[in-house]
């Protein structure tokens, strides 16, 4: 055991010397004896597992997620999971809940935001510490059940995996729909030596800056996970028995994948409909690895690929197969964002609402979304289109838009006394064109009858969700990025070809955009009067606004006397969340994988109009996001 032991502390100065944070010899060898104290200590009250670790990670985006994690693992029956904190925020958050946490204190992670985007240094480093400390708690002598902070439990699993791992001692999940390429997010690992040297290998292969291209920018611990399973040898990139170009970005998925197929010879219909409970086993035989493993069943393991809203085709039929077959987690893997793996757990029914003490301070209600539409910073958004456009510094080829001051008339003064009443009665819904060339008469001309949902979201996201079964006009948006009225008219027409409502004037216009055309378009959408809409469809291109987010936004893309276009987006959420009687049900609805139909509430509608008219921004050089 003093080997092993041994090798997880220069693992953690591995990692010391990667981040250029090193302490002392002396310093890891006291945070090495500490960790092991911590982890006999919460083994010691579990008489049926004495040496099994349940643990996930997480960073303080994600603490929601590390709450429900927690609670959903406690009803389970662990008395002591552990959560290992990837930033320096966490912790804090946690504790006072009474949650054991570690976070390995020369980590010196920053805290997370949006900018830990995959491929940057710090995703890199928090993906290298997160399989560092796994390493440790095996190398310490405990047996490791670890699954990913957006893979609550819906039951016990430790009964099935003992058992399971009788056979061999790495279990991990299948990342189905895909039946060659397991998901390093789940599994169940039992501390012997073959176990110890695959995740030293690992380890290995995500700090190694020569595979860094083939295995994603700076690393990724699944994709390095996959190479070492399949026999990847770390210093040349080769993968036996396929031929993959070295050093080539990206290549590695499609290379590990074929290799899995090879050796695995599984196919999806053969994973779905045989031996739902089973696992099936393999052996890996390297020059540098022996290690037996299995893949868990996906009826039990469930992933994101076939948990609703539905990524796959083939899961209607997948999930009926299932039906009689309750899951014991659901992993909310293939989908972005906080919003989307929100939406796919609490399909599930395995978001718990009340699990989360802080983050309601962060929620955003109907009630709290009414309160910001009349704060200064976004009430000020109402102002008449400028003469002279302002680029935004922040985006290449996009322009920013004027700001009201206090003194200066709303963008509604210009549009008669009876502005709002007209707008909720819909009166000028249908004899108006929302595209610059598009009209009512041209529309029936061409025999459009199936519905048209309205669609709403970032520019960018419209722009995908618009061209997703069309790469060369996808790939023409990209081009006429520098052209900027090229550009806005082929999104026009891409969406109108995809079946889809948006909002698309530009300032060269009669009639430019602004703020109360924009409005006048989201109450008609809401209420089903946009021509051909038929229904009240709205589809969200973009996730779900938070606000953190929100703040951040306007924080980052505002100035004193302009706004950034992305607060648009936010705006119309606000506006549906708050006038719509079912407006609390937008926050739980993943873009593109949900329909939002909005019971309009007049009363509602009316009480903001009011509010709205008596607004007068201020005029000082920060405006104040208030209503937070």
């Amino acid at each position: 055991m003093q080997a092993h032991q041994g090798s997880a502390r220069n693992g953690l100065q591995t990692f010391c010397a990667l981040h250029g944070s090193c302490g002392t010899e002396r310093r890891t060898g006291l945070v090495w004896r500490e960790l092991r104290a911590l982890l006999r200590s919460v083994t010691a009250s579990e008489a049926m597992y004495p040496r099994l670790i349940v643990a996930t990670a997480a960073d303080s985006r994600y603490a929601a997620f590390a709450f429900n994690w927690h609670a959903s693992v406690k009803a389970a029956g662990v008395r002591h999971p552990m959560l290992f904190c990837l930033d320096d925020g966490l912790r804090a958050k946690l504790e006072p809940h009474g949650i054991i946490t570690y976070a390995y204190p020369y980590a010196q992670l920053p805290v997370a935001s949006a900018v830990r985007r995959y491929g940057t240094r710090d995703f890199a480093l928090a993906a290298r510490l997160k399989l560092l400390l796994q390493s440790a708690v095996l190398s310490a002598g405990f047996d490791l059940l670890f699954t990913d902070v957006d893979a609550p439990w819906a039951a016990d699993l430790r009964p099935y995996l003992t058992r399971a791992s009788a056979v061999a001692p790495y279990l991990v999940q299948l990342n189905f729909p895909l039946v060659n390429k397991h998901n390093s997010g789940v599994f169940y690992a039992r501390s012997t030596p073959e176990v110890r040297r695959f995740f030293e290998l690992v380890v290995a292969t995500c700090s190694s800056e020569a595979r860094k291209a083939e295995l994603g920018n700076f690393g990724d611990d699944q994709r390095c996970s996959n190479f070492v399973l399949q026999c990847g040898d770390p210093l040349t990139g080769k993968v036996p028995g396929v031929e993959c170009p070295v050093r080539r970005i990206g290549r590695t998925n499609a290379c590990l994948q074929q290799a899995a197929q090879l050796r695995w010879k599984l196919n999806a219909s053969q994973v779905a409909d045989r031996r739902l409970k089973a696992t099936r086993y393999f052996s890996t035989r390297c020059r540098t690895l022996r290690l037996d493993y299995g893949l868990l069943p996906p009826a039990l393991f469930r992933t994101g690929g076939c948990a609703p809203p539905l990524i796959s085709e083939s899961c209607p039929a997948t999930i009926a197969t299932w039906a009689k077959t309750p899951p014991l987690l659901v992993h909310a893997n293939w989908a972005v964002g906080e919003a989307q793996k929100r939406a796919k757990l609490v399909a599930a029914n395995l978001w718990n609402h009340d699990s989360d003490p802080i983050g309601k301070e962060d929620d955003l209600t109907p009630a709290r979304c009414g309160a910001l539409l009349t704060s200064d910073a976004l009430s000020s958004m109402w102002g008449q289109p400028p003469a002279v456009r302002l680029p935004n510094r922040l985006r290449k080829g996009r322009y920013h838009e004027a700001r009201r001051k206090g003194t200066e008339p709303a963008c509604w003064e210009h549009e008669g006394p009876s502005f709002f009443e007209r707008v909720r009665d819909g009166i000028d819904c249908g004899n108006t064109s929302w595209f610059d060339f598009v009209t009512r008469a041209g529309q029936e001309a061409r025999g459009i009858r199936q519905p048209m949902p309205a669609l709403i979201g970032f520019l960018d996201d419209c722009a995908k969700a618009c061209t997703a079964g069309d790469i060369r006009t996808h790939r023409s948006l990209q081009r006429g990025r520098a052209t900027f009225v090229p550009e806005y008219k082929r999104l026009a027409m891409a969406c109108e070809s995809a079946n889809y409502h948006i909002l698309m004037l530009w300032r060269a216009s009669s009639k430019p955009w602004n703020m109360c055309t924009n409005f006048k378009w989201l109450v008609c959408a809401a209420q089903g009067r946009l021509p051909n809409q038929r229904r009240n469809d709205l589809l969200l291109a973009s996730e779900s606004p938070t606000l953190p987010r929100l703040r951040q936004d306007f924080a980052n893309m505002t100035d004193a006397y302009s706004f950034s276009g992305d607060l648009v987006y936010h705006h119309e959420f606000l506006l549906l969340a708050y006038f719509c009687d079912n407006g609390d049900s937008l926050f739980s609805i993943g873009n593109l994988t949900g329909t939002f139909q909005c019971a309009f509430n007049r009363t509602q509608y009316d009480r903001l109009a009011q509010q709205l008219k008596s607004t007068s921004p201020g005029t000082r050089g920060a405006f104040v996001l208030e209503g937070s």
